[in-house]
């Protein structure tokens, strides 16, 4: 089973690492489903407590070290590892059997990656398409072109599970479409190529988001993945993207390893400062009430699910905290089902229209920097207020573009077309992370 966690955030207090870690770092796997699995791939976001992993941490399954693919994100500043995609193969798990598993140094990350050829290889049967169309027209986008164009970054290395981002986020966008000469729609594919057991994990991003190309788009989608023999994996007759949104859907090729569940341990994660020092002696007991919830609601692309898509609404609510309650859940119980709602609430709330992705290299005739050093191009990456610095976004996007808000004609996004009102309405109270000015995005 593939796991994600995505740290989006790692805390710490200024010049401070924490002290040495007083809960043993593991986690534990769980075979829920009442079937033995043998050869299941594992890929986790792991934090580490400074000082504990001085190179590259490596999966030690029941007192047996695994051969361990480790690519570092980032590291404290005694150089010891501080946050890492792991990635390893679990030999075997028994039905409804559990297992623990450790993590020590080691020299090397194994990062060696597979190569272009290797994922375009028949053996992966590789493509990820988009078909969208409207007013009769269809237009597509393809995963395989942009791998076989050479139009990808790498995520994660190595003969495991290799990662990479297809896309082009260059000012040339080759693959943007759209209905009109604007080409307002970048699709975006993540492919994790897991050659022990020739699967491919592929997950779909559509954007609205470059600040050269802003406008609504409506459209019917469907998505397919294979490339000798493709298959369906997804329709939907009609879609109302607004502008600023994204969404994603993901799927396998080769069909969907069994599903494992994983207890990160949260007082080990407490230790690490990757998230808040939450009592963990407290308990959760909300998960049927969850679970009921969110398969009752309303979970296609753009829909609600759990969420009150009206941000400013009054009153006491689950989502408005640090973290939402469903989020919770999941870290004080790891339950497979809580993850399934957090994780689709978690890429639900791509339709809030905070996305905004640089696309521009002039700020009239100077250049932009992503970066106040102004080193840094800003383009294909989130709008920084160093590359627009008097951009506003603001309560419901009412400031987008509003001389009302001060904000520098030289800073406006270019919206080439309709603009509506998205009933997803963003507010800056209620984002638990924002930027004074550049809100949620």
């Amino acid at each position: 089973m593939l796991i994600r966690i995505f740290m989006a955030v790692i805390v710490t207090v200024a010049g401070l690492a924490p002290a040495a870690a007083s809960v043993a770092d593991t986690i534990t796997i769980r075979e829920t489903a009442g079937a033995a699995v043998a050869n299941a791939p594992i890929q986790i976001g792991r934090a580490f407590v400074a000082g504990e992993v001085p190179n590259f941490p490596r999966a030690v399954v029941a007192g047996t070290p695994v051969t361990t693919q480790a690519d570092v994100k980032c590291r404290w500043s005694d150089g010891s590892v501080k946050h890492a995609v792991i990635s390893f193969m679990l030999p075997s798990l028994a039905a409804n059997a559990s297992v623990s598993v450790a993590f020590v140094d080691q020299a090397s990350g194994n990062n060696t990656a597979q190569t272009q050829a290797q994922m375009l290889a028949p053996s992966f049967d590789f493509d990820a398409v988009m078909r969208l169309t409207s007013g009769g027209t269809t237009v597509t986008a393809s995963g395989r072109t942009m791998l076989a164009n050479g139009d990808y970054t790498t995520w994660a290395n190595g003969p495991i599970a290799t990662t990479v981002v297809l896309a082009d986020h260059s000012t040339a966008r080759r693959y943007d479409i759209g209905f009109d000469a604007n080409r307002s729609f970048r699709p975006i594919v993540h492919a994790t190529f897991w050659p022990t057991i020739g699967k491919v994990h592929v997950r779909f991003i559509g954007e609205a988001a470059n600040t050269t190309a802003m406008q609504d788009l409506n459209y019917a989608l469907g998505l397919s993945v294979g490339s000798s023999s493709p298959q369906n994996v997804y329709s939907k007759a009609s879609v109302a993207q607004g502008a600023a949104s994204r969404w994603t859907k993901d799927f396998w090729i080769g069909g969907a390893p069994q599903a494992l569940a994983i207890d990160h341990n949260l007082a080990y994660l407490v230790q690490t400062y990757a998230l808040p020092n939450y009592d963990t002696t407290k308990s959760y007991n909300g998960v049927t009430a969850a679970w009921n919830n969110w398969n009752s609601a309303a979970k296609d692309l753009y829909g609600a699910g759990n969420w009150t898509i009206y941000m400013p609404t009054t009153g006491g609510r689950p989502d408005i905290a640090i973290y939402p309650d469903w989020t919770m859940g999941w870290l004080y119980t790891f339950d497979p089902k809580m993850q399934q709602v957090a994780f689709g609430q978690a890429d639900l709330a791509a339709a809030w229209p905070v996305h905004f992705r640089e696309g521009s290299a002039k700020r009239g005739t100077a250049t932009r920097f992503f970066d106040r050093a102004r080193t840094v191009s800003p383009i294909g990456r989130p709008l920084s207020i160093n590359a627009r610095p008097t951009f506003t976004s603001g309560t419901l996007n009412w400031y987008i573009n509003s001389p009302a808000a001060n904000t520098d004609p030289l800073d406006y996004v270019n919206v080439v077309g309709p603009w509506g009102v998205n009933p997803w309405e963003p507010e800056s109270r209620t984002c638990p992370i924002r930027s004074p000015r550049n809100t949620c995005s």
